[in-house]
C-alpha cells in the first residue's frame, strides 16, 4: 500500500458561550468508510471523529478526511483490511492534530484523543 493522498475535506466548530460543562466531558464518535475502486487499484478511506450530540457542551466539531491509497499487487488480499485498519490508523494522527489545533484556536483547551485500535472497534458495516 502506498499513499496518494490524505486530505482533510470537512471542518465544522461551533462554540457555546453559555456552557458551563468542562472539556473534560465531551464525547467523541469515531466515524469511517471505505470504497474499493472497481480495478481494485485504488483504496478510498473517509475517516472522521465528532463530538456526540450535547447541547450543554462548550464545544461541537465535526472533522473528516479522505484519503486515497494505491493498492499494490501483494496487499489485493489484504484490501479489506487495509480500509478498516491500517489505512484509518495512518490517518488518525491528521484528525488529532486538526483537533488540537482547531480547540486552541477557539480558545479551548485542548482533548486528548487517544491511540485507537481499530482492530476492537466495532463500526456499522458499510451498507448502514
Amino acid at each position: 500500500m502506498k499513499v496518494h493522498n490524505i486530505n482533510l475535506v470537512h471542518v465544522e466548530f461551533y462554540g457555546n458561550a453559555l456552557s458551563d460543562k468542562q472539556s473534560g466531558d465531551i464525547s467523541i464518535a469515531v466515524r469511517r468508510e471505505y470504497h474499493i475502486s472497481d480495478d481494485k487499484k485504488y483504496l478510498t478511506v473517509i475517516l472522521g471523529l465528532k463530538t456526540t450530540d450535547d447541547e450543554a457542551a462548550p464545544f461541537s466539531f465535526r472533522i473528516e478526511y479522505a484519503g486515497l491509497f494505491f493498492i499494490e499487487k501483494d496487499d489485493q488480499k489484504r484490501i479489506e483490511e487495509i480500509g478498516q485498519k491500517d489505512a484509518p490508523e495512518m490517518m488518525l494522527p491528521y484528525l488529532r492534530e486538526t483537533a488540537t489545533s482547531l480547540l486552541l484556536k477557539s480558545g479551548f483547551p485542548p482533548i486528548d484523543i487517544p491511540s485507537l485500535n481499530f482492530d476492537n472497534i466495532q463500526f456499522p458495516s458499510q451498507e448502514d
